[in-house]
C-alpha cells in the first residue's frame, strides 16, 4: 500500500473509535472552558492570553485554545478529527524513524495509536490538543534530524530546530519526549554520520530558549501552581513527590491499562448488541481486515541485536515523559499522562513480539493477525470509554438544563450573592471501565 493509503487506513481506525455513536463530539469539564467560553466572552483573544498567562506555560496550547480549536465548537468531531489525523501521522513517523535502526512492525503502530488507555490522551479535546499536536511535532522533529544527519540539505536541519522548539510548546511530557527523541537519533547516528549527529545538540539551545522565553512572560498564570518544583535532595521530596508520583502511575499502568482492555471490551462487545451498533462494527472489520493485508507484509525476521537496542531505545523513550511527575510539587498523574509513553512502550512490545514471531515458520501471518486482532479488541474497548463521555454528556445536559428552567436561565438569582447547587452528583455513571 502506498503512504497515502497507509495514513487512511491508519487515520479511519483511530477516528473510528471515537465514532461508534454518531459523528458527534461529547465536551467534558474544561472543554467548555477552554474552548467555548475563552474565545466566546472575550473582545480581545490576545489581551486574554496575556491577561491569563498562557505564554508562561504551554503557549502555543493556550493560543490556539482560543485561536484555532474554539472555532470548531459546537462542532468539535471536527477537531478530533483533526486531532486524529495527527495522532496517526505521528505513529507513521515514529515508525519511520524507527525502521532506520530496528525492525519494527505495525503492531508498534497499533499499540501506540489505538490501546484504550490512551482513549483520555487522544480523545478528550482539552488533554489531546496539548499532548496530540506535541507529540507529532516531537516525531516530526526526530524525522528531520535523522535526514539531516543521513546527508539531507540545510533546510531539514532548520526544520529540526524549529520543529522541536514547537513541540516544547504544547506540554511539559512532549518536551522531554522531543527532546530524549532526539539525543536518541543523535546517538544512534553518531557512528555512522559523526559530525553531522552532533547537532542533536541543538536540543539544548532549544531547551534555553523555551525556558528562558516562558520565565521572561511569566506572571503567575494559570499554570503556576503546577509548575512548582521540588527536587530529589530537598526535605520532604520521598513521601510528598515519589510516594505519590510511584503509586499514581502503577494505578494508572496496571489497574487503568488492564481494566480499559479487559472490562472495556466486555462492555463495548456488550453495547454493539444492546445499541445496534452494526453498521460502525462492520466498518470497524473491514478496516481490521485491510490491516491484516498491511502487516502481512511487513518483515520476517529480527535479530537478538536489534531487538536489545530496540527493548533500550524504547525504555528511555517511556521513561523520560515520566521523569517530570517525580519533581513537581503538586504530583498528579491522570490518565492522559500516559500517552506520550506509548512511543517507547509500543516499540518495547513490538520489538519483542517481533523477535518472538519471527522465529515462527508461519510468524508473519500470525504476527499480522494478532496485529489485526489487538487493533479489534481495542476500538471495541475504546467504544465503551466514548460511551462514558456521552452519558456523562447527557447527564451534564440534563442537570443544566433543569437549574436554568427552574431559575429563569439564572435569571432569578440574587446578583452579587453565592449561590450553592445542592444534590448535585460528581458522578451519575452506572458503571464505567475504571
Amino acid at each position: 500500500m502506498k503512504h497515502g493509503s497507509v495514513f487512511l487506513l491508519l487515520f479511519a481506525l483511530v477516528f473510528i473509535r471515537c465514532c461508534a455513536f454518531g459523528l458527534q463530539y461529547y465536551p467534558q469539564l474544561d472543554d467548555y472552558i477552554q474552548h467555548h467560553n475563552y474565545a466566546a466572552f472575550s473582545a480581545d483573544p490576545w489581551q486574554l492570553v496575556l491577561d491569563l498567562g498562557l505564554l508562561a506555560a504551554r503557549p502555543l496550547a493556550g493560543i490556539l485554545d482560543i485561536m484555532l480549536w474554539s472555532c470548531f465548537w459546537p462542532n468539535m468531531i471536527v477537531g478530533v478529527a483533526v486531532i486524529s489525523a495527527l495522532f496517526a501521522g505521528s505513529a507513521l513517523i515514529f515508525r519511520q524513524v524507527w525502521k532506520k535502526y530496528f525492525n519494527v512492525g505495525w503492531l508498534f503502530v497499533v499499540l501506540f495509536t489505538l490501546l484504550p488507555l490512551g482513549m483520555e490522551g487522544s480523545y478528550w479535546m482539552s488533554a489531546s490538543t496539548r499532548l496530540v499536536p506535541g507529540i507529532f511535532f516531537a516525531a516530526l522533529s526526530m524525522l528531520m534530524l535523522q535526514k539531516w544527519c543521513g546527508g539531507g540539505k540545510k533546510l531539514h536541519l532548520v526544520l529540526f530546530f524549529f520543529t522541536q522548539l514547537i513541540s516544547f510548546c504544547f506540554y511539559e511530557q512532549t518536551l522531554l519526549l522531543s527532546a530524549t527523541g532526539a539525543l536518541l537519533v543523535g546517538i544512534l547516528e553518531f557512528k555512522a554520520h559523526r559530525g553531522r549527529a552532533l547537532w542533536a545538540l541543538l536540543t539544548f539551545l532549544n531547551v534555553i530558549i523555551y525556558f528562558g522565553f516562558t520565565s521572561a512572560v511569566s506572571r503567575g498564570g494559570i499554570y503556576s501552581a503546577r509548575m512548582e518544583l521540588i527536587l530529589p535532595w530537598q526535605e520532604g521530596w520521598g513521601d510528598s513527590v515519589f510516594h505519590h508520583a510511584y503509586k499514581q502511575m502503577a494505578e494508572v499502568f496496571s489497574g487503568g491499562g488492564f481494566y480499559t482492555l479487559f472490562k472495556g471490551f466486555k462492555r463495548g462487545a456488550l453495547m454493539i448488541l444492546s445499541e445496534g451498533l452494526w453498521l460502525w462494527t462492520a466498518l470497524l472489520l473491514a478496516l481490521c481486515a485491510l490491516l491484516f493485508l498491511l502487516a502481512r507484509g511487513g518483515r520476517a525476521r529480527a535479530g537478538f541485536g536489534k531487538t536489545a537496542l530496540a527493548l533500550l531505545t524504547g525504555l528511555l523513550m517511556a521513561l523520560a515523559p515520566l521523569s517530570v511527575f517525580f519533581v513537581l510539587k503538586n504530583t498528579w498523574f491522570s490518565f492522559r499522562c500516559a500517552l506520550p509513553s506509548f512511543c517507547g512502550a509500543a516499540l518495547m512490545a513490538d520489538a519483542l513480539l517481533t523477535f518472538l514471531f519471527s522465529r515462527l515458520r508461519t510468524g508473519r501471518t500470525l504476527m499480522a493477525g494478532f496485529c489485526s486482532f489487538c487493533a479489534l479488541v481495542f476500538c471495541i474497548a475504546s467504544a465503551s470509554e466514548v460511551y462514558d463521555y456521552k452519558a456523562t454528556y447527557e447527564n451534564d445536559t440534563q442537570l443544566i438544563s433543569a437549574f436554568c428552567e427552574a431559575t429563569d436561565g439564572g435569571r432569578l438569582l440574587p446578583q452579587g450573592e453565592l449561590t450553592l447547587l445542592l444534590g448535585v452528583e460528581p458522578n451519575y455513571l452506572a458503571d464505567q471501565n475504571y
